[in-house]
């Protein structure tokens, strides 16, 4: 009873110190073996593009991990309209509570591309990357001593990939439903800002900052890869995107898209059979992964 007691006093002068301007609270570490792990166990189910069973079993997969990890977990099944008609998505949605009711939403896609070249399309980087590294955030984050000071609401989106070409309803089916969902239950200043991690496992590692990007997050994210050593992985462009950050953007909601688009050759691995795990490495992970954790613990 008394260590306990010692320790819970400990935590609340840390949390009281990082909410009174005391030092800054240091951000967990990323465990770079089991995002490596979990990238290759979610690049295995293949084909996972929207609607197949596939992609059903691997937001199970992220759910059941989340769950295992200390996350509260909720999936969001819905209908939208696709080209070739309607189809069902799932959005995973787990959250961490912080010290402050304000959320940050830190965001990936799960599904792949369909592609009729690659019928089992592992979508290694393109997919499963971020899906690895964010859970292996989610357990960093809830066995931390000190929680971060928003409340990381963690959203895997299904439907990221467009059938045939991105618009009203083709592409971004999750990311658009879910900020549908802010506006209509007026949730919209809650959200502090968005962070969202696409292909970020290639062991050629550049990733990118669009330009579109919210200025005071890319600083953000430069000051806290330096503080760990990793500033010359990360790179502002002039190039726009258009990903799962577009939807939060349009909304006036602050986001950032971490991005390595210069996957292989030209970027000849992308939307092809050769995005296998063979191209992945742990340490590009573990270099997004600790930077998306220095960024919540960093963030005013």
């Amino acid at each position: 009873m008394f260590r306990w007691g010692l320790v819970l006093g400990l935590v609340g002068v840390m949390m009281m110190a990082a909410g009174c301007g005391g030092p800054p609270v240091p951000a967990p570490q990323l465990d770079r073996q089991l995002a490596f792990e979990l990238t290759a166990a979610a690049a295995a189910m293949t084909p996972r593009h929207s609607g197949t069973s596939g992609a059903r079993r691997q937001a199970e997969f992220i759910a059941a991990r989340a769950r295992d990890y200390g996350a509260a977990v909720a999936v969001d099944t819905f209908d939208d309209l696709t080209p070739y008609g309607p189809l069902t998505f799932r959005n995973v949605v787990a959250e961490v509570p912080g010290r402050s009711r304000r959320v940050v939403v830190v965001g990936c896609h799960y599904d792949a591309k369909k592609l009729l070249t690659a019928p089992d399309f592992a979508a290694a980087n393109d997919g499963a990357s971020g899906v690895g590294t964010l859970l292996a955030v989610i357990k960093a984050l809830t066995a931390a001593p000190v929680p971060p000071r928003y409340t990381v609401r963690f959203v895997f989106f299904d439907g990221e990939e467009c059938l045939v070409e991105y618009g009203p309803h083709d592409g971004l089916h999750g990311s658009r439903h879910y900020v549908e969902g802010l506006q209509q239950r007026g949730e919209l200043g809650r959200c502090r800002a968005m962070i969202l991690l696409d292909m970020i496992g290639d062991r050629d590692l550049t990733v990118m900052i669009p330009a579109e990007s919210d200025p005071e997050l890319r600083d953000i994210c430069r000051q806290s890869a330096a503080k760990l050593g990793y500033e010359k992985y990360f790179v502002p462009s002039a190039t726009r995107m258009l990903d799962d950050h577009t939807p939060f953007v349009r909304a006036g909601i602050p986001a950032i898209d971490l991005i390595d688009f210069s996957y292989g050759p030209d970027n000849s691995y992308w939307h092809t059979g050769g995005d296998t795990m063979d191209k992945i490495a742990a340490t590009s992970l573990q270099t997004v992964g600790n930077t998306v954790l220095e960024m919540l613990y960093r963030l005013p």
